[in-house]
């Protein structure tokens, strides 16, 4: 579709749902198991010829500024839709994982400022899917890291519902 950028999170999103579709014995018996990984592959290196040098994802394949969630779900993807043995994989993520360790806060957050042009302003605070595709792909950071995102996380919840003041996205109008 001419002027449409896809978006990082739904590609990424979408490649996630699929590959763990064919661990579903129900889905996959109405499925051409061979076409869909096909599918996943080609879409999951469209995902990785979008990395930004900095090793990171923008919000869209137009966005050459990298932002934790994308390039967070950019990570959790590659890591489940390409073999081990596929060479290039650990090159990409780990240059990814580089540019998440990079941008972690003080607090242990990671949080996404993304301006938009109708007039609102979103900051999308990122460290579950940091902290997730971190632990996925094994990393070696250090347990202070670890430990002030998951300090971080447990404090979003209260009475068992994530507290909105502290949720996954907040937007505001900034006109």
């Amino acid at each position: 579709i001419k002027g449409f950028s896809p978006s990082i999170y739904s590609t990424a999103i979408t490649l996630i749902a699929l590959k763990d579709a064919l661990n579903c014995e129900f889905i996959c018996q109405n499925v051409d198991e061979t076409l869909l990984n096909e599918l996943i592959l080609s879409k999951t290196n469209v995902l990785i010829n979008l990395q930004n040098e900095d090793g990171g994802w923008g919000s869209n394949s137009d966005d050459k500024i990298s932002k934790s969630a994308p390039t967070a779900l950019a990570v959790i993807a590659i890591e489940k839709c390409i073999s081990d043995e596929i060479e290039y994989k650990w090159k990409i993520i780990d240059k990814a994982k580089e540019f998440l360790i990079s941008i972690q806060n003080s607090e242990g957050e990671w949080e996404d400022v993304i301006e938009r042009e109708v007039g609102f302003t979103v900051i999308r605070q990122s460290t579950p899917y940091c902290l997730g595709a971190l632990a996925l792909t094994r990393s070696m950071i250090s347990d202070e890291c670890y430990q002030r995102s998951l300090y971080r996380i447990l404090n979003l919840f209260k009475n068992g519902r994530l507290f909105y003041k502290d949720s996954t996205v907040s937007t505001w109008s900034t006109r």
